[in-house]
C-alpha cells in the first residue's frame, strides 16, 4: 500500500535495511530499543 511505499522509500535513501509485514491491520514499529520480552 501507500504507507509500505513510503516507508520503504525513506529506507532507501538512507541505505537503511527494513522488513515490512504488511499483512495485518495492527502497525507497530520495532526497533533495537523494543523490548520483544
Amino acid at each position: 500500500g501507500k504507507v509500505g511505499r513510503i516507508v520503504m522509500t525513506a529506507a532507501a535513501k538512507h541505505l537503511t535495511p527494513v522488513t515490512l509485514e504488511l499483512g495485518g491491520k495492527c502497525p507497530v514499529v520495532v526497533d533495537s530499543n523494543t523490548d520483544l520480552k
